[in-house]
């Protein structure tokens, strides 16, 4: 897995502004208007690539992208939550920081269907708590021994005293047992577009991207602008696979 050091160039903050945003079933009705079948697969499809997440809370977010060969060629969407459970005062801050990196790449926001050739899916996930134990051993240092005596005397009038002195030597006496228990939580958020395809008839996916990381308090509402931030050079571009990009603390 590659590792990548994010350039501080990719600073998002957080506009102020009414963002209009309809559930993933509002538009699949209207890309997909057969039942309902498909819309589960496309919600299930965003949720399953946020299952990956690296074993240890770091400044690291794990990008993994991927994008059809005309991913390029569609830059005007509407934006949709995946779920309808998602519509909420923190998912519109979400939104509006992908709203603004989208812009930043070229992408141009409409309210209206028709006037769209994508719609893009945003889904965020903070998983159930897990915990990672490290354990092992210190090495205890001190005297081992002695290497070797040396006895001095003297006559003090008519009695003889002796002093030995001893050079000790130093080493490995014991082994301290340790044990560190760190509580962490899975965050992350996966963006997808889907297009039309050339008949119209169906959808297919143009372009995904996931970014994933751990927590120690589950807060993805401050990790969120980090991690878009982490993701923002592979939106709709592939990463050839997952990356590890490391983020800057500023």
């Amino acid at each position: 897995m590659e590792k990548h050091t994010l350039s501080p160039a990719y600073n998002l903050n957080l506009r102020s502004g009414n963002h209009k945003c309809r559930s993933l079933g509002f538009y699949l009705n209207i890309f997909w208007p057969r039942g309902n079948e498909m819309k589960k697969l496309i919600l299930l499809v965003l949720l399953a690539t946020l299952t990956g997440c690296a074993a240890l809370s770091r400044p690291e977010v794990t990008v993994n992208a991927i994008a059809a060969p005309d991913a390029d060629q569609y830059k005007t969407y509407v934006m949709m939550p995946a779920d309808e459970k998602s519509r909420g005062l923190e998912f519109d801050q979400y939104v509006a920081l992908v709203d603004q990196a989208l812009a930043e790449k070229g992408f141009i926001k409409v309210n209206e269907i028709s006037q769209a050739n994508i719609a893009i899916g945003l889904t965020t996930n903070v998983g159930d708590a897990k915990a990672t134990t490290n354990s092992g051993v210190i090495p205890q240092w001190g005297q081992t021994g002695y290497r070797s005596a040396q006895t001095y005397g003297s006559v003090v009038g008519n009695q003889y005293q002796a002093n030995t002195y001893y050079t000790p030597t130093y080493g490995v006496t014991g082994y301290m047992p340790y044990s560190n228990t760190v509580t962490y939580y899975p965050i992350g958020f996966a963006l997808g577009a889907w297009a039309k395809t050339a008949d119209g008839k169906d959808i297919r996916q143009v372009w995904n991207i996931v970014a994933s990381g751990n927590s120690r308090n589950g807060d993805l509402r401050s990790a969120f602008p980090k991690m878009l931030r982490a993701a923002m050079p592979y939106i709709a571009g592939d990463s050839k696979g997952m990356i590890k990009i490391t983020v800057p603390n500023n």
